[in-house]
């Protein structure tokens, strides 16, 4: 195959916009959504270049190794892939004609690779989180006092240290009971 135009295709960058204007205004997306699936989906326009996204199994190397080859964190490399699956499963839906040569199994077929999970899980005993519920901290040291009280939070709840730290301020209620 002859080396891709230089210039992005200017056919895929419209349909990509089509497709984000599509999750705007039907899909109900939120604004801030649809601007990570611009910067997935701008990834899909730098592999094919001047290609067209109608012959986009054609395209050597395939999607999935070339975003294997970036230098992003596996979680970023999924949403990548799995982005341009749902954009091109949409193109067969809304430009059928257009995008009769490509074939479904191959939308099908375009899949992440796997996400190592880590290997280790921490445990917390009961007398660790007592330990730490117990020190003795400086008023003045806020910062150590809220990992002291989130300490008990996450332990008491079941929560995760994730899901902790986007906790919003007013979900929490301190003069409850």
């Amino acid at each position: 195959m002859n080396d891709p135009d230089p210039l992005v295709n200017r056919d895929n960058f419209l349909t990509i916009r089509e497709f984000l204007d599509y999750l705007l205004n039907v899909k109900n997306r939120n604004k801030k959504s649809v601007e990570r699936y611009r910067f997935w989906l701008r990834h899909l326009l730098l592999w094919a270049m001047g290609r067209s996204f109608e012959t986009a199994n054609k395209i050597k190397p395939s999607f999935s190794q070339y975003v294997d080859a970036l230098d992003l964190a596996p979680e970023s490399k999924k949403k990548i892939v799995e982005t341009a699956r749902s954009f091109f499963k949409w193109t067969k839906l809304y430009h059928s004609r257009q995008f009769a040569q490509l074939p479904a199994y191959w939308i099908e077929d375009l899949t992440p690779s796997k996400v190592p999970r880590r290997d280790a899980t921490d445990y917390v005993t009961v007398e660790e989180v007592l330990k730490i519920v117990r020190l003795k901290i400086d008023r003045d040291n806020i910062a150590l006092l809220r990992d002291q009280a989130m300490t008990a939070l996450l332990f008491l709840s079941g929560a995760r240290a994730g899901a902790a730290t986007s906790l919003p301020i007013q979900a929490v209620h301190l003069d409850a009971q």
